[in-house]
């Protein structure tokens, strides 16, 4: 958008709330602390396991979940899952996964941007929301977005204490504070579409396969 335009369309809006110039400063402390505000909406009743709604909300979109107890046994679950699908033995990683993780020599593995020629990644998440089934993905220098999205095949590992009930926690969950991101990306199920004769297609704009690795550490 232009400047030029972005002036017209706030002339606009000044001239239909019939405003000359600046406006009074209570009009401005009131403006202010409507915006400040943050009125709950409403919400479903979630009852029960935040991490068992989780589960049945994934794999409703045709997703996996393999649950382990900790950290250090991630590669186990990964190679488990390329065994599944008779995948190459290489993944393609985000950074941030600790220590615990020890990545044995039967499987090739990289830290960086995804290629078009990879066919399996394995990032971590920021938080997961039970509500919906949906993950919070950051993009960042360490946790490039190509990840989430090149790879046929997308494996996240989400910590059981990360799931939240509802979207709103999830987008204000603590693991985003003070990080310096360029987006935040909400995926929930496999790429699809319906574009083609109503058909569901899996795949189309993403990987065509998201498992999960939950952690109960």
């Amino acid at each position: 958008m232009s400047k030029l335009a972005r002036t017209q369309i706030l002339e606009n809006i000044r001239t239909s709330l019939r405003r000359d110039g600046a406006v009074d400063t209570a009009t401005a402390n009131g403006l202010e602390a409507r915006s400040q505000s943050r009125a709950p909406h409403a919400q479903p009743l979630i009852e029960g396991s935040l991490v068992d709604r989780f589960i049945e909300k994934h794999e409703a979109l045709s997703g996996t979940v393999e649950q382990v107890e900790s950290w250090s046994e991630i590669p186990g679950a990964v190679m488990r899952f390329i065994a599944t699908h008779h995948l190459p033995p290489r993944v393609v990683i985000s950074g941030g996964f600790p220590r615990e993780v020890d990545w044995p020599p039967a499987i090739e593995v990289e830290q960086r941007e995804a290629r078009g020629d990879d066919s399996t990644s394995v990032t971590g998440s920021l938080a997961a929301i039970a509500e919906t089934g949906t993950l919070v993905m950051a993009s960042s220098k360490s946790t490039p977005v190509t990840l989430n999205y090149l790879p046929e095949f997308h494996v996240v590992v989400v910590p059981e204490k990360s799931i939240v009930a509802h979207l709103e926690e999830g987008l204000r969950h603590p693991s985003l504070k003070g990080l310096h991101l360029r987006a935040i990306s909400l995926i929930t199920g496999a790429s699809r579409t319906g574009d083609v004769e109503q058909t569901i297609l899996l795949g189309a704009h993403g990987p065509r396969h998201l498992h999960i690795i939950l952690i109960r550490d």
